[in-house]
């Protein structure tokens, strides 16, 4: 799956760079991240919300009259946060921050109605995590398990512009990698998330 994801990437992006007139602009905004625990023997666990924020720079290239191709360069921040019940002893807040330098790399079909483009987006992605933190009340431990740096996964969302300069979008993340170094194969721990952003073309 990862070999895939990366040929997908770099197929994109050689297809990309032989259209002309590309288009670039900046976008950012919020993140509601969590991680989803797979588990082959039990229910799936997903833990509670951790809120951030993405930003960075994109170009779009123009495939034909209906298709659009967008690789980014992005700051976004994911991970979780929850509280764990303990009998008689005060609850414990457990954080889970990883931020990451990413690189979607977007299709999408541009759909034109009075000049406000409606546009369907997928998106795989690649990220690397330059920020990790494990935090028990607050207080910063290492981490029970070693974290993956790389990350992986696809996006699946819709962006609408207007005046040719402005888009809003929001993008479901669903990651595919697992973020721990365990021994345990029966058990993959993922990001996942919803990012809405705004973003302005130059």
């Amino acid at each position: 799956m990862k070999k895939s994801i990366i040929l997908a990437v770099v197929l994109l992006i050689s297809l990309s760079v032989s259209f002309a007139q590309p288009y670039f602009g900046f976008r950012g905004g919020l993140n509601v991240t969590n991680v989803k625990i797979t588990n082959d023997e039990s229910d799936d666990v997903v833990m509670d919300d951790r809120y951030g924020y993405h930003g960075g720079l994109f170009m779009q290239y123009p495939l034909g009259a209906h298709f659009i191709i967008e690789p980014a360069l992005l700051y976004s921040q994911r991970g979780y946060e929850r509280t764990i019940d303990v009998p008689l002893l005060e609850d414990i807040k457990e954080n889970i921050n990883m931020d990451y330098i990413e690189l979607p790399l977007a299709l999408k079909f541009d759909i034109n109605i009075s000049d406000v483009h409606i546009q369907p987006a997928v998106a795989p992605r690649v990220g690397y995590a330059i920020v990790t933190q494990y935090l028990l009340n607050e207080e910063e431990l290492d981490f029970p398990e070693d974290p993956i740096l790389l990350d992986y996964g696809v996006d699946f969302g819709l962006d609408i512009t207007f005046l040719n300069q402005f888009l809003i979008g929001a993008r479901y993340s669903l990651g595919l990698a697992d973020i721990y170094d365990d021994d345990n194969e029966d058990i993959t721990t993922s990001n996942n998330g919803l990012m809405i952003s705004l973003g302005v073309m130059f």
